[in-house]
């Protein structure tokens, strides 16, 4: 790497500007910094020569005095294993999805965090050579000095660094060169001067203290996710009558949060209205798959399929035959907020969907269930919307006497224990709970 200044310290090693986060000048007035904390962006090959690869380092304290053996060591005590974890599983994944935003195809929609390194100190030597010469005055930014064969640890980002050496050593692989990869730069914070203590408390606060995002909602968010898109795009579509006017069914829609509250003004949550659609492009295999990513290539038709419907035509036949629906059902079946109706539960919208599905051009004609659209709406059209247990209880909801209202019903049980039974009993009226749900 070309050295920006005259100033860096004299040291062999691999020279770096950073922007200083916090420094603990050493005691005896040095150049040296016995702590500190900074952060930087470095071409990759740079990074990957002081980060070894995790999946190697596992390797290492299993195989006896090896090189590299003190750091393998020293990470099992600030990190998780990879080997047979859902973590190392998730290695292949990541390079894929950084493969994809190093080839230019997610556009400006590609993100990876900062990298969070550990470098222990050895033998009371510092782990790097900290130049106090800002390199840009009033700017913050300064010279370190990694020293040549520095083994450093990652204590955030780790399946990053594994997928990134993954990337590395196999570029041909993943659409990628050696060429290209060099001029990658890749962000990090380094920490130096830590107990190994303290670093495993780095590596619990940055575990631990952040709230886990909700994953229904982390799958809204989602704008590769092709059943979220088709979701956004039914709710623009449909319109509703309000106050004598028509408004998209999107203002009734409910983007944060996998719940109505009693107090909400809205119709449904994101999350309940794309396991609609999930379930509609899918059938009953949809419903595990409400709470997952939904790809193009999911959802597209086998070669060999008699039924075979393109992706474009069921997003548009989805779209169409939903908006139907919603249009039919918006004023008998939906109500504001958790409370007066049951077709706000995600169970039964999912339920929904799996009826929908039968009337769908990709859907087997041969099948007992096949439906007519018009015979759809017809089983659609007598069903008993309230949110009580005389009609629900059994059929996707639960009876909860210990309430106030004797006829409260839950839909705790969600799509995947409830979203089978919704389907069971729109599909036949003539069932117990088929009947049930139409008050008979």
């Amino acid at each position: 790497m070309t050295t920006p200044t005259s100033r860096f310290a004299p040291q062999d090693g691999i020279q770096l500007a950073v922007n200083m986060v916090r420094i603990a000048p050493s005691d005896d007035g040095t150049t040296d910094a016995a702590a500190g904390v900074v952060v930087g962006a470095a071409y990759l090959p740079t990074v990957l020569s002081f980060l070894p690869n995790p999946l190697e380092e596992e390797a290492y304290v299993k195989a006896g005095d090896t090189f590299g053996r003190r750091n393998a060591e020293m990470r099992t005590h600030v990190q998780r294993s990879l080997k047979g974890t859902t973590k190392g599983k998730n290695v292949p994944e990541y390079a894929d999805y950084m493969a994809s935003g190093f080839r230019g195809e997610l556009g400006g929609a590609f993100s990876t965090p900062p990298i969070a390194i550990w470098a222990p100190s050895e033998d009371g030597e510092p782990a790097v050579i900290w130049d106090p010469v800002e390199l840009l005055p009033h700017a913050g930014v300064y010279a370190i000095t990694v020293p040549t064969g520095s083994r450093f640890i990652a204590i955030d980002g780790e399946t990053q660094v594994t997928a990134l050496h993954s990337i590395y050593n196999r570029p041909e692989l993943h659409g990628l060169t050696a060429r290209a990869l060099s001029r990658i730069r890749v962000p990090y914070e380094l920490y130096w001067g830590c107990s190994v203590e303290e670093a495993r408390q780095i590596f619990h606060d940055r575990n631990v203290k952040g709230v886990a995002m909700d994953k229904n909602l982390a799958i809204s968010m989602d704008q590769r996710d092709i059943a979220t898109a088709i979701t956004r795009r039914l709710a623009d579509s449909v319109k509703v009558p309000v106050n004598g006017e028509l408004v998209p069914f999107s203002t009734f829609v409910k983007s944060q949060g996998r719940q109505l509250t009693a107090s909400d003004k809205t119709l449904v949550t994101l999350s309940g209205l794309r396991a609609l659609v999930v379930t509609t492009l899918l059938g009953r295999p949809g419903i595990p798959v409400t709470s997952g990513s939904v790809t193009v290539e999911s959802i597209a038709s086998r070669e060999d399929d008699e039924f075979a419907t393109s992706v474009e035509a069921k997003e548009a036949e989805t779209i169409r035959l939903l908006s139907r629906i919603i249009t039919a059902l918006y004023e008998k079946g939906f109500a504001p907020g958790a409370k007066g109706s049951a077709i706000n539960a995600p169970a039964v919208l999912a339920g929904i969907g799996v009826a929908a599905h039968h009337a769908t051009a990709w859907a087997d004609p041969n099948h007992t269930n096949a439906l007519s659209e018009e015979a759809l709406m017809d089983l659609l059209a007598d069903i008993r919307w309230e949110r009580s247990a005389l009609f629900w209880d059994g059929a996707g909801g639960k009876a909860a006497p210990k309430t106030k209202d004797p006829h409260a019903v839950s839909f705790a049980g969600g799509i995947k224990d409830s979203g089978g039974r919704v389907a069971d009993a729109i599909l036949n009226p003539t069932s117990v709970i088929g009947r049930r749900i139409r008050g008979q």
